[in-house]
């Protein structure tokens, strides 16, 4: 019996520690709003833990930035709250068209017109022969420019019916859902006063079958441009700041950002005093080790994003200096040996955390960059590639532009081994039209 109860416990104690683990992976993972949240949450609901009013900036901070130079700098951190602005519908669906190749100008202007009369829903806000009379286009670009828009992202998007809108969502599935579309051609109606008997009746399938088609319309997005912001900003605030004081460059957690949780003391005494056998000793017990667990997981985030954000900026300090196009190649993998910790690890610790550099605003992610390898064995990174065509494009002569095949020539002559497709794709992302069409533009 005993050795029985001994693996009855060992079986607990186990199970004890792998939510445990789960716990600190959660924190780790977390943004420093939502950890903000989680803590004045746990506060909450656990007496043993308890929210001090103030914490101590981190030791030598202040004498760290005696010499610094404010004006210098143009004060880039004069507040924790730092603006991100979201992009508009307009400008998401303006985007995915200026990467766009091989298109007609005509369909191009034709599209440009359509999107702006996309609302903030995603939807076309009149007819199409409506506008096709306002604006004296005919009648077939403008048909070709909106299956060109009702292509782009978000699914949905340019139709100018609900019908139209979730059709255009379905006949992107694999494999197609006939019923679905069935459904949501002509028997909206029946579905809204939710006659789903009546439906499956008239169009000769099961009971089971029709709700299936229903859920598949249910997890649908009826208003595909809802998700976007209005050009608005919204703010973020940075898990880690990067600061130039009398050592240089340093990295700090934004701790001031975060109620300060330590074990609460009136309790802690009172657990001392306890019998050992009292029932309240052992209610205690529990919340005292989940206190302890707690913080001892918000000392081990601090720890790993400063590993983590150590790493990086020792990589790429000259991204911190000069900006994105002095990036070099840096992954995840990369990073997860250099600092000894699990690549998964080091992935949690970079997701949804923002650093404050004296450049601006980034997430972490921005400071990782695939490679490119030269001919000389140098590695060099993608945002360089990109810049160098940009630079190669921007000084071509404009009547005879550089095609893909020439910019991945004369990239070779530089040693930068880039295939067509590969220039195509980083132009692309640049935003930069083919030749032809910058050729037509002249």
């Amino acid at each position: 019996m005993a050795v029985k109860l001994r693996l009855m416990q060992s079986q607990s104690q186990q199970m004890s520690l792998s939510r445990e683990m789960r716990q600190g992976l959660e924190i780790l993972q977390l943004s420093i709003t939502d950890l903000s949240t989680y803590l004045e949450r746990q506060c909450e609901e656990n007496p043993m833990l308890e929210r001090l009013e103030s914490l101590e900036q981190p030791e030598g901070l202040e004498n760290a930035f005696e010499t610094t130079s404010w004006a210098a700098m143009g004060n880039p951190f004069s507040g924790e709250l730092k603006a991100v602005r979201q992009d508009t519908l307009e400008e998401v669906l303006l985007e995915q068209l200026n990467c766009l190749s091989g298109l007609p100008e005509s369909v191009i202007a034709a599209a440009r017109y359509l999107i702006g009369n996309i609302n903030d829903r995603g939807y076309l806000e009149l007819p199409l022969e409506e506008l096709e009379a306002e604006r004296g286009l005919p009648g077939a670009v403008l048909r070709e420019a909106l299956d060109v828009v009702q292509g782009f992202e978000p699914a949905g998007v340019g139709a100018a019916t609900l019908s139209e809108c979730l059709l255009l969502q379905l006949r992107r599935m694999v494999p197609r859902q006939p019923l679905a579309e069935a459904l949501a051609a002509g028997y909206l109606e029946v579905l809204a006063a939710r006659k789903l008997k009546n439906a499956a009746a008239r169009l000769f399938v099961t009971n089971e079958e029709i709700a299936c088609a229903y859920r598949t319309i249910q997890s649908l997005n009826p208003y595909p441009g809802a998700c976007y912001g209005g050009g608005t900003d919204s703010y973020v605030i940075p898990d880690l700041y990067i600061r130039s004081g009398l050592r240089g460059y340093e990295i700090f957690c934004n701790e001031s950002a975060l109620p300060a949780v330590t074990i609460n003391r009136y309790y802690d005494g009172m657990m001392n005093s306890m019998s050992r056998t009292s029932p309240e000793l052992q209610f205690l017990k529990g919340y005292h080790r989940s206190a302890k667990w707690l913080v001892k997981c918000i000392e081990e985030r601090k720890k790993t994003l400063l590993l983590v954000g150590r790493a990086m900026l020792e990589h790429q300090f000259e991204f911190v200096v000069k900006g994105k196009a002095s990036l070099k190649p840096l992954t995840l993998r990369m990073v997860s040996d250099c600092i000894g910790l699990h690549e998964s690890t080091v992935s949690r610790a970079v997701n949804g955390k923002y650093v404050q550099t004296p450049g601006g605003l980034y997430e972490l992610k921005d400071l990782l960059c695939s490679a490119v390898n030269s001919a000389g064995g140098e590695v060099f990174s993608v945002p360089y590639i990109q810049s160098r065509i940009r630079e190669l494009i921007r000084e071509e002569d404009p009547g005879k532009p550089l095609s893909d095949q020439r910019l991945s020539e004369q990239l070779a002559e530089e040693g930068l081994t880039v295939a067509r497709r590969t220039v195509a794709k980083y132009r692309e992302e640049l935003g930069l039209s083919s030749a032809a069409l910058r050729r037509s533009r002249q």
